[in-house]
């Protein structure tokens, strides 16, 4: 049986009363990677370990399941090829006013990014994803994060994951 994304949080909402609880432990096998990653999240009681841990997890999850969706080709993302993009290559990778992102070096991001790894363009969210890549609609980042986390999560773009987990712990 498949566990869907709703349903999951569902299940795991009844732990939220918990969450701060220093000896409440999930014991049980998780069916997959990321109720495995939930689980080890939860039984992290040390705050800053388990952000950085949710961080790392997510960085690599978003990589490998939803960056993949923009379907780079010799530097053009599939909206680059498509011209439904405002730039013509590198996807996304630019800030207003200030041009190409400059942790953007030899092909590759420099600064593993939570926030940049969430974005996906307008229409990679409309005709691939057919929902936004918010912090709500991924169960670590919804179960584990308040809402203000959730906007600095989701606006933290080019930061250090060290001064994300920062503004997560003074915002908690």
């Amino acid at each position: 049986m498949i566990i869907e994304e709703k349903d999951r949080k569902n299940k795991y909402k009844k732990f939220k009363k918990y969450i701060d609880n220093k000896d409440a432990i999930i014991e049980t096998d998780p069916i997959n990677e990321l109720e495995e990653a939930f689980i080890k999240a939860f039984n992290e009681k040390e705050v800053k370990k388990r952000y950085e841990f949710i961080y790392d997890y997510m960085c690599k999850y978003l990589d490998n399941n939803v960056c993949v969706l923009c379907d780079f080709k010799n530097d053009k993302c599939i909206a680059n090829r498509l011209g439904k993009s405002v730039h013509k290559e590198n996807g996304c990778c630019y800030f207003r006013n200030e041009g190409f992102c400059k942790l953007f070096k030899d092909k590759r991001c420099t600064n593993p990014n939570i926030s940049c790894k969430l974005f996906m363009c307008e229409y990679v969210e409309k005709n691939i994803m057919k929902k936004k890549s918010l912090p709500k609609n991924y169960l670590l980042l919804d179960f584990f994060f308040n809402k203000k986390q959730k906007e600095i999560l989701k606006r933290s773009y080019r930061k250090k994951k060290e001064d994300t987990i920062s503004k997560l712990l003074v915002n908690r």
